[in-house]
């Protein structure tokens, strides 16, 4: 699924238990936009769907982060 940056700090900002300060800045030479990852291949290959939707994976990544910081 197409996401953007800005999509992704909201999710990520979502999932925090403080909130996040972000600072965006204005685009670099060589910057890429409109490419993402197109796993039709890895689908047709070896019959495998993914499982675990975007926001899902990052809240168990920032619940994973919190517990190794205690």
């Amino acid at each position: 699924i197409k996401t953007t940056v800005n999509e992704l700090l909201h999710e990520i900002g979502k999932n925090m238990p403080h909130k996040l300060n972000i600072e965006q800045s204005d685009s670099t030479p060589g910057d890429q936009y409109g490419i993402y990852a197109d796993i039709s291949y890895a689908i047709s290959i070896m019959d495998w769907r993914p499982i675990t939707t975007l926001s899902e994976g990052i809240q168990r990544f920032v619940n994973y982060r919190l517990k190794q910081d205690l």
